[in-house]
């Protein structure tokens, strides 16, 4: 009996203990909103209610994929489950910097798989549904005006939606400071209202004179106005090669200007060189500016042009062939081998930008023998010719001569020397007068044969009577190097 006792005892408390606990769950499943089952073992892990795993996930997830709902726990078939995506309220509004919307736009926007092209009505705008995140933006360039670009590539939708506004930035001029006129031919019409300036830009090179007739009209250039004289406008240009020259027109007058603004090439400037028919050039170079010559070979040889004034800066092109001089600004002179009749432009310019400096300038062509050898103005002369060809050049006694080209020799008093011959000391030249003659040949071999001459300082040497390359390799046989200049 004490045994039955014992043991109704231990199940009335086994009883008590479930009732207690039977109570503390209902207490707090009523304070439960969202049971939620993470170790699934069938309970709610807030308030400890059986329930059916996963009735409480309203949309399961499984983004690890582990077979489980992400949020609530729960088995599920893997990829069977339902994720809400919210779509959020967008509108778009597409226009010019300037505010002017754009009409009939095509653009498309995407966000990985989320991707929708849209067109803009007529005040520019046009709303859509996108769910969150960043978006690209690409336009169809045939719907959007032309020399427009645009400028917005990227926007993000927040999570309340919004509006963005899309930039198309007009490129075309409009003859303002930001987006000046382009002016390319010599005759540009003027259309300005009264009061109004517009703005130019001139590519080019060599000087331009900028003429409009008009009594209103004045013209800024690098911050100085320049106002009509006899009712026309005059005003010079220097624009350099490759860089952008702008300058502005304003109409004072009381009505719109409708005029001509020519474009003119003064004489002196690279499309109207001047003529040259002496051998001398004295010239006023303005700052920044530069002047160009033409001439005309008379005969085979070595066009050289030299300046005394160490602000010179000189440069030949010869323009049958091409070749330009390799002179450094500041030398005292250029080389150009030439043929009889070449034509040959001299460029002529300072190295001073701040004020004007006169440069005389001394021309001439020589033929390179032994009656008219080539003076040595530079340390480095440098000249390429025609293999088998002979120079003979003029240089002050006492000065040391080196060659730098394997191809060339050097003969000086009877004497050919090779450039191992002068590589340790070189030739110091000698002789009773003032200057010394010494030629240099190249010993390259003419292509269809005839060998090099050498040859001492006098008879002999073969003579360029045409200084177009002959050989198949052109090579430097008149590099010579001569101390002291």
């Amino acid at each position: 009996m004490k045994k039955f006792l014992s043991l109704l005892l231990a199940a009335l408390l086994v009883f008590s203990a479930t009732v207690a606990l039977s109570s503390c769950k209902k207490e707090k499943e009523e304070t439960c909103t969202a049971h939620v089952d993470a170790d699934d073992n069938g309970t709610c892990d807030s308030c400890g209610v059986d329930f059916e795993d996963g009735k409480a996930c309203t949309a399961h997830k499984d983004a690890d994929d582990n077979g489980k709902c992400d949020t609530c726990g729960v088995d599920f078939e893997d990829g069977k489950e339902e994720v809400e995506v919210k779509k959020l309220p967008y509108s778009f509004l597409v226009q010019l910097d300037n505010g002017t919307p754009v009409v009939g736009a095509v653009f498309t926007v995407k966000n990985g798989e989320h991707e929708e092209t849209l067109t803009s009505g007529a005040d520019g705008k046009v709303s859509t549904e996108l769910v969150g995140g960043v978006y690209d933006v690409t336009f169809d360039y045939e719907t959007i005006p032309s020399g427009c670009i645009p400028e917005t590539s990227r926007f993000e939708v927040g999570s309340d939606g919004a509006e963005s506004t899309l930039i198309i930035r007009d490129n075309n001029p409009d003859g303002t400071v930001e987006k000046p006129f382009f002016i390319s031919e010599d005759e540009t019409d003027l259309a300005i209202e009264a009061g109004a300036e517009a703005h130019y830009m001139y590519r080019g090179a060599g000087m331009r004179y900028i003429r409009i007739e008009s009594a209103d009209v004045t013209v800024t250039y690098k911050g100085t106005t320049y106002s009509a004289e006899d009712g026309v406008v005059s005003v010079l240009i220097t624009p350099e090669m490759g860089t952008m020259t702008t300058f502005s027109v304003k109409n004072n007058g009381q009505s719109k200007l409708n005029a001509t603004m020519h474009l003119a090439s003064p004489e002196g400037s690279m499309d109207n060189p001047i003529e040259l028919n002496t051998s001398v050039i004295i010239a006023l170079i303005p700052a920044e500016a530069e002047l160009y010559y033409t001439c005309v070979a008379e005969k085979s040889g070595v066009f050289v042009v030299s300046c005394d004034n160490e602000k010179n800066n000189l440069s030949l092109i010869n323009l049958n062939t091409n070749a330009v001089s390799s002179m450094t600004a500041g030398d005292p002179g250029a080389y150009l081998p030439v043929s009889a009749g070449d034509e040959i432009r001299i460029a002529v310019a300072s190295t001073d930008r701040e004020n004007a400096v006169e440069l005389t300038v001394h021309v001439d062509c020589y033929a390179g023998t032994e009656e008219e050898p080539v003076p040595v103005l530079l340390s480095n002369v440098e000249l390429t010719y025609a293999a088998g060809a002979s120079v003979v050049f003029s240089a002050e006694v006492g000065q040391t001569v080196t060659l730098s080209d394997d191809a060339a020799t050097l003969t000086f008093d009877g004497q050919t020397y090779t450039v191992e011959d002068l590589a340790e000391n070189g030739l110091t030249l000698t002789g009773e007068g003032e200057t010394a003659l010494f030629t240099v040949t190249n010993t390259s071999t003419p292509s269809g044969g005839g060998g090099g001459g050498g040859g001492g300082g006098g008879g002999g040497n073969p003579t360029p009577t045409d200084w177009t390359p002959k050989a198949e390799k052109t090579v430097d046989g008149g590099k010579a190097n001569v101390a002291g200049y």
